[in-house]
């Protein structure tokens, strides 16, 4: 150790017949264990006496780190002591850690306190330096626990994180407060957010973290760090969390599930997903219409979702001609999705209505016959009756 420890002393030592004399009693402190905001309580006593005109002599508290460096020391004092009083000189001394440049290799690391003395005599000229006790203390860096709130093991795409951060003192049962944070959002170590806040409250909130801007889909992983505090130890926490494919939503704008055979059919509808409670069109996107009866596509067609998310499907009744031999179809419209929106299908039914007379004439020609067929037939009997002709046979008269 660079440090001489005091082995033994009289009641008093004899500086080589000099006349100062002097005489450690106690270096202690309040604790052996501390933390980074604490501070370390020093009492020292010690008998000094020695020939002002002729000496200098003072005692002095010196705190070195493991690496020999001189980290703090007290002012030098030197009050002379009283031999026919016992008077003994005490200094107490609180001194903030906070103040200690010190480093750490692990969560703690040691300092030693030692109580230093010197004299100096002019004629002869003698020094004389010693440090007469040491003590060694532990200095530990205090633990703290991220609490987060508004994180869920699954969110969909097109989401955003509403997250409430705060750090908690476990040693001082407190949450802190002005501090600052960094926030990172990563996959497979490549980094899609990544910011620093400056927090003047105990409880940090974040939400505008959106998925689609800062994150990937399948296994994200948030990584809050606190910055710039030698008092905790340096700690990043990590939460884990999916990112799924968001649902697609499927609107019909324009539709007859009724039409003729010789009808052109027509459809208009809408694909969107919802972002913070808007209705945001999926464009560019493959859509497909398949004609179907039972599970055999009859008519398939491909169309694209254009810049507010409507696709349009206008088929001449030329193509359809399977329309005359069919009453119901099914229509399938699809959607197969992409690495951010997931697939969805809508089926509709399509009724094709035949060639025929309606209800209402056919109820029409009925009454109608039934009213004026017997008065047709009324009608004829008495022009034939009417205009019949009648042949008469010879006719004798007799007076």
């Amino acid at each position: 150790m660079f440090i001489c420890i005091f082995a033994s002393f009289t009641n008093f030592i004899n500086l080589n017949n000099a006349e100062g004399y002097f005489y450690p009693y106690t270096l202690t402190t309040n604790k052996d264990h501390y933390f980074m905001d604490e501070f370390i309580e020093i009492n020292a006593s010690w008998f000094l006496t020695y020939e002002q005109e002729t000496e200098i002599c003072y005692f002095q508290i010196r705190i070195f780190d493991l690496q020999n460096t001189l980290i703090w020391n007290s002012s030098k004092y030197h009050e002379i002591s009283s031999i026919e009083n016992n008077y003994v000189i005490h200094h107490l001394n609180n001194i903030s850690i906070k103040d200690f440049n010190l480093s750490f290799k692990n969560i703690s690391t040691s300092i030693i306190i030692t109580l230093f003395y010197h004299y100096l005599q002019y004629v002869p000229p003698i020094e004389i330096t010693e440090y007469c006790l040491n003590k060694t203390i532990e200095i530990q860096k205090k633990e703290l626990i991220c609490e987060l709130e508004g994180l869920r093991n699954e969110i969909f795409y097109s989401e955003q994180l509403d997250l409430q951060i705060s750090f908690f003192d476990f040693e001082n049962k407190t949450f802190l407060s002005n501090y600052n944070c960094r926030v990172e959002i990563n996959k497979s170590n490549t980094f899609f957010f990544r910011k620093k806040y400056i927090v003047n409250n105990s409880i940090f909130t974040q939400s505008i973290i959106s998925t689609i801007d800062n994150m990937s889909i399948g296994l994200n992983i948030l990584n809050i760090t606190i910055l710039g505090f030698n008092i905790y130890q340096k700690k990043s926490f990590f939460f884990s969390f999916n990112v799924n494919r968001s649902p697609t939503k499927i609107k019909l704008i324009e539709y007859k599930n009724n039409i003729k055979p010789d009808d052109d059919f027509y459809l208009k509808i809408f694909h969107y997903y919802i972002n913070n409670n808007s209705e945001i069109p999926i464009i560019n996107q493959s859509i497909t219409l398949q004609f179907k009866q039972s599970d055999y596509v009859l008519y398939e067609i491909i169309n694209s979702t254009d810049i507010n998310g409507i696709v349009q499907f206008k088929i001449s009744n030329q193509e359809l001609n399977f329309f005359n031999s069919i009453n119901i179809l099914n229509i399938s419209i699809l959607f197969g999705g992409n690495q951010f929106f997931s697939n969805n299908t809508l089926i509709l039914s399509l009724n094709i209505l035949k060639q025929s007379f309606p209800t209402e004439l056919i109820l029409f020609l009925s009454l109608s016959s039934i009213i004026f067929i017997p008065i047709l037939i009324v009608l004829i009997k008495r022009l034939i009756i009417k205009n019949k002709t009648v042949q008469l046979g010879d006719i004798t008269i007799n007076y």
